[in-house]
């Protein structure tokens, strides 16, 4: 037997142990989605789950491979929260179904098109036309309460910052409740008018947490003024408007393609984002 194949034979081994323990994880996952949707608790939990990928980074003897442990905790927790969702998840299952078949059913969601809520929209509901949009939090639940919307999108939590305690607070507030729930990947862009070059430009719009997540990018940049607005899809809008190459905006690849804006630098964000949607 050859060296190589002494590594594969090795390599075999481990990798049978790892299915088991997979397994083991795998079912105690759909225990834990069980639990939640029986205490009425969301699949994601952002602290919780950064928490987990930190202990066990710690535990590495070899601090080389702390990135690629992180990636691979961040895969095996995403496969935990599908499973809870789509396994685990009877009920919620059922209260999906009838949310996304309702017809004649209006949806309202903060912010413009291109939005993140937006996109967990759309994704949640596969297809649906008949939404309408808000300019705050706020605005969407007194929407609600009027019924002039049926439904409504908000996110509440990310894996950056962790659980919007305005969501959590508006939902004291009015007496609703969560009968759904969806997650998307967030991927901040900085993007312009066509032409627009990154050296010259001196302002860049977003929302605050459109900022907070791009730090180590905006680092680079220091000479330029940052302005916080609205939401990222508005102030994408914003600079669709303002046809200024000084003046950029940190937001989705969709809002840029939205409002014909062109992508400056992709992915500038600092790690993985996954925000939670209701």
């Amino acid at each position: 037997m050859s060296e190589l194949d002494e590594y594969r034979k090795q390599i075999d081994s481990i990798d049978k142990e790892l299915i088991e323990l997979f397994e083991k994880r795998m079912n105690i996952a759909i225990k834990v989605g069980k639990y939640k949707r029986k205490n009425n608790l969301p699949i994601f939990n952002g602290k919780r789950e950064e928490e987990v990928i930190e202990k066990n980074v710690r535990n590495l003897n070899n601090s080389n491979y702390s990135d690629i442990t992180r990636r691979f905790f961040e895969n095996i927790m995403e496969l935990s929260r599908s499973l809870q969702k789509n396994i685990a998840n009877e009920d919620s299952a059922t209260s999906n179904n009838i949310m996304k078949e309702n017809k004649g059913v209006i949806v309202g969601y903060q912010g413009v098109k291109g939005s993140f809520s937006e996109e967990a929209l759309l994704k949640y509901f596969e297809s649906y036309n008949n939404t309408r949009n808000y300019e705050t939090f706020e605005d969407v639940f007194n929407a609600l309460e009027k019924n002039e919307i049926n439904k409504a999108i908000l996110p509440i939590e990310n894996s950056y910052t962790g659980a919007i305690a305005e969501i959590y607070d508006l939902l004291v507030k009015y007496g609703f409740y969560i009968i759904g729930e969806e997650c998307i990947k967030i991927d901040q862009n900085l993007i312009g008018i066509k032409g627009t070059k990154i050296d010259e430009i001196q302002e860049i719009y977003s929302h605050p947490q459109g900022f907070e997540q791009s730090k180590k990018f905006l680092k680079n940049y220091q000479n330029i003024k940052i302005i916080p607005y609205h939401n990222t899809a508005i102030s994408a809008k914003l600079i669709s408007d303002l046809k200024d190459s000084r003046k950029a905006a940190i937001a989705s690849k969709k809002a840029a393609e939205i409002y014909g804006l062109e992508i400056l630098k992709e992915n500038i964000n600092d790690k993985k984002i996954i925000i939670q949607n209701l």
